[in-house]
């Protein structure tokens, strides 16, 4: 998951780049439209991002308990 959401996060920046880079050449009024959406997504993801950065510290619990549960048997 850390792995996943650190790649999230990198794929997330290139393109809030290219759509920048986008935006120099295409403006209008769909440009306004896509850039609405556009930005609403990167607002979903990065509070999936969040969410899932949360997790990591259970998930990382969790695992090591079952790494000594196993060692146990």
């Amino acid at each position: 998951m850390k792995q996943f959401t650190a790649q999230l996060h990198d794929s997330r920046r290139r393109l809030n780049g290219q759509f920048a880079n986008l935006g120099e050449t295409w403006r209008d009024q769909e440009h306004q439209k896509f850039a609405q959406e556009f930005q609403q997504t990167l607002r979903v993801l990065q509070q999936f991002s969040r969410s899932a950065d949360q997790q990591i510290p259970f998930l990382q619990r969790k695992a090591q308990r079952l790494r000594e549960y196993l060692n146990q048997r």
